[in-house]
C-alpha cells in the first residue's frame, strides 16, 4: 500500500486545499492516483476539527 501512496503522501503535506484522499479498488490494482477531494467541496461539519477553523 505504500508504494502506491508514495507519491501522494509526499505530496498533501504541502497541500493545503486537501480535505480528503479516496483510495479505491482502481489505485490499488491499476495505479492510478488517489482522488484528492478539496476542502471547499466538503461540509464543515464533516471536517476534522483542526481543519474546520
Amino acid at each position: 500500500m505504500e508504494e502506491v501512496l508514495l507519491e501522494t503522501m509526499y505530496e498533501l503535506p504541502a497541500r493545503a486545499d486537501v480535505a480528503q484522499v479516496l483510495i479505491d479498488e482502481e489505485v490499488v490494482r491499476e495505479r492510478v492516483n488517489p482522488t484528492l477531494v478539496p476542502i471547499q467541496d466538503i461540509g464543515k461539519d464533516e471536517l476534522p476539527e483542526d481543519l474546520s477553523a
